[in-house]
Formats: structure tokens, C-alpha cells, sequence
């Protein structure tokens, strides 16, 4: 069975982010548990689809959450453990906004197209901090 081009932007993500020197995983599909610190997780959070009226395609325009996880049992070294990856991860994203052919584009004029915070998460039953960011309008044009 064929993925679908939004799993294939997130597998795209997942690959640019693997890019950015210090993560250790980004699994495409999320895992029962982790244990390799930092990682991030990335899944679809939002959307909608627009048909292109006698094209034979339609539009979507996603919202993707990215989590990057550190691991909360030393806070100060967490933290600053955090702070490294604020930009890189945004410019790594950034740096391609098509991530390879994967989406016709990521934000647009009036979009700024990565917003985040901080945050503290609890994954397959282990606290963790990190950083929740969201990749506005994520565009992906697909056959119907």
C-alpha cells in the first residue's frame, strides 16, 4: 500500500531533521517507546483540502506539529541542551521549503511559516521537555 504525500512530507521532515547535528532519532511512524535522547516526532496536527475544480487534484493545507524531546532529569542540561536546537531545527526546515519535492511549499505571504514553544511532554509514559514547533501551511497537492 502506497503512503499517503502527507505521510511522505512527514517522512520528509523527519529527514531534514535528522540533518541537524546532535538528534539522535526521528522515527517516520512513532514507536511504542524511545530511549535516544534528544528525538523528535512529527505528525500531522491540522488541515484542509481544496479541490482544484476540473484538474483532477485536490490541495491541502496542513498544519504539522514537530516535538523535539530532551530528556527532563537534569533541567539546567536539558535546557540548555534545548536552546542549540530553537533555530536549527526551524532553519534546517527552512533551508528547503519544499523539503525536496516532498510539498509544493511550506508558510506563503502572510504566513509566517514556523511557530513553536516550550514544552514539557509525556511519551509512551516518560516525561520529557522540549520544544513544540508548528509548521504552518504545509502544502501538498495530490491526485484524486
Amino acid at each position: 500500500m502506497a503512503i499517503s504525500e502527507l505521510q511522505t512530507a512527514i517522512n520528509a521532515i523527519q529527514d531534514v531533521i535528522l540533518t541537524v547535528s546532535g538528534i539522535r532519532a526521528a522515527p517516520d511512524y512513532a514507536p511504542d517507546n524511545m530511549s535516544h535522547y534528544p528525538f523528535v516526532m512529527t505528525y500531522p496536527n491540522n488541515g484542509i483540502f481544496k479541490s482544484d475544480t476540473g484538474a483532477g487534484t485536490i490541495r491541502g493545507i496542513h498544519q504539522i506539529t514537530v516535538e523535539l524531546h530532551v530528556s527532563d532529569n537534569k533541567m539546567p542540561q536539558s535546557l540548555k541542551q534545548i536552546d542549540k536546537y530553537i533555530e536549527a531545527i526551524p532553519k534546517a526546515i527552512m533551508d528547503d521549503p519544499t523539503l525536496g519535492g516532498a510539498v509544493a511549499t511550506i508558510g506563503g505571504d502572510d504566513v509566517e511559516p514556523i511557530a513553536y514553544q516550550y514544552s514539557i511532554f509525556t511519551y509512551a509514559g516518560v516525561q520529557t521537555i522540549g520544544i513544540e514547533f508548528t509548521i504552518q501551511d504545509v502544502k501538498i497537492r495530490s491526485s484524486i
